[in-house]
């Protein structure tokens, strides 16, 4: 079954998380091996012990080989806390580029359109002022945003106006605001990306707590 790719919808969040899921399988093999190392480590230690308590006591060769296995938890459990930040700081990095890529594709338009359709509902004034990146510059213009704005007005039942800000954002979305500035929506997709990181953070623990 082919994926969708529809930035702004839920199919993309689906997207985000499966791909997150297979970063945090291939991250997890990468630390494979560097964690044997750890772990043979710490058998030659339990070893040592062994070997250091042969003729001490059974109570303080316990206590020492309990102490021993707690901080090889502790490791363990640092380690997957480790593995799950990354995964889901470069989950949201891959998505990033991703986006990046998509804004060359014929889908994009319609992609700024259900944005910014967010964004007016979310922010709920009727004169705004929209800002964007260079990469939406080819396809959300003015007289995009005259059309969007009438098409809007008769779907809300206000008359919406929307002007272009002349500045550019540095990072890609849209990003609407009232003219005093006051009042601002932050639809990026940097944003929208940290937004989803419960679901990512989600999907990276099932995958650890598998290992």
């Amino acid at each position: 079954m082919e994926r969708k790719e529809s930035l702004g919808s839920i199919e993309f969040l689906d997207v985000i998380v499966e791909d997150a899921q297979k970063t945090a399988e291939t991250v997890l093999k990468e630390a494979e091996a560097a964690a044997e190392v750890k772990r043979k480590s710490a058998r030659e230690e339990m070893a040592k012990i062994d070997a250091f308590f042969a003729e001490k006591t059974e109570s303080e060769k316990q206590r020492v080989e309990k102490s021993s296995r707690n901080n090889i938890e502790m490791e363990n459990r640092r380690t997957a806390l480790v593995l799950r930040e990354q995964v889901i700081a470069d989950s949201i990095q891959e998505a990033v580029e991703k986006v990046k890529e998509f804004a060359s594709s014929p889908q994009y338009k319609d992609v700024m359109r259900q944005l910014l359709t967010e964004a007016v509902y979310g922010i709920g004034k009727p004169d705004l002022i929209v800002s964007i990146s260079a990469a939406e510059a080819n396809v959300v213009t003015q007289p995009a945003l005259d059309q969007w704005a009438q098409e809007l007005s008769k779907e809300i039942g206000v008359s919406l106006k929307l002007e272009l800000a002349p500045l550019r954002l540095r990072k890609q979305g849209i990003m609407l605001s009232d003219r005093e500035g006051r009042v601002v929506y932050d639809n990026l997709f940097e944003t929208r990306l940290i937004r989803y990181q419960s679901e990512i953070r989600k999907a990276v623990s099932l995958v650890i707590s598998r290992s």
